[in-house]
């Protein structure tokens, strides 16, 4: 399947494209077919903190011209080679990606699960990034939703995904019902049924219906 379609169909549906587990080469083919801003979830800055997760200079700049944002990463590995690393290390990526690409296009990533615990370190240089997130959430959205709006009459894409090409269990697979869950006719056909991931990737959508 052409990765180009599947980006595609994204800005069509309106899905926001995130690239924190995608690898670099990926990333950069991925913001330069989006028409839609994308994400970095929840990554750092590779020249602060020298990890495969965190995202190059080169490869920000990128993100820049798609007017996307990388939200950082809280988790210690990501943040500082000192463990644990401190609130003050992770405002270092903050000024760093700023003064690469700009405070527009800087979020908060979390993972909070490995946050620094130290947040005793609240000087004015840690404090002043939370005022400016909700502005640039604000402006990230306005793009996506553009887009989103521009694309919504398009037809859905045609390009077929074969099994081959999927080599993980999150998708609709025919299989034998079990034992005792036949159905009323007794008979022992295939059925579809949806993995668990699908379920949950399903459920924001059926919420909102009601």
């Amino acid at each position: 399947m052409d990765p180009q379609a599947v980006v595609e169909e994204m800005n069509r549906l309106g899905m926001i494209v995130d690239l924190s587990h995608s690898s670099w080469e990926t990333a950069r083919a991925a913001i330069n077919i989006s028409k839609a801003p994308v994400i970095f979830s929840h990554s750092s800055a590779h020249a602060i903190c020298n990890h495969s997760r965190n995202v190059p200079d080169w490869l920000l700049r990128e993100l820049k011209n798609n007017g996307g944002v990388i939200m950082v990463n809280l988790y210690s590995e990501f943040v500082s080679y000192k463990d644990p690393a401190t609130v003050s290390a992770v405002a270092d990526h903050f000024d760093h990606i700023r003064k690469t690409i700009g405070a527009k296009s800087i979020g908060i990533g979390g993972d909070f699960e490995g946050a620094p615990g130290n947040c005793s370190e609240g000087n004015g240089r840690n404090r002043k990034w939370l005022m400016s997130f909700d502005a640039t959430s604000c402006e990230f959205l306005s793009r996506w939703k553009k887009v989103r709006d521009e694309l919504s009459a398009s037809r859905p894409s045609e390009v077929e995904m074969t099994p081959e090409e999927v080599k993980n269990p999150c998708r609709l697979q025919p299989v034998l019902p079990a034992r005792g869950h036949l159905d009323a006719g007794g008979g022992g056909g295939l059925s579809l049924r949806p993995p668990p991931c699908l379920l949950w990737a399903l459920l924001p959508s059926l919420l909102a219906l009601y």
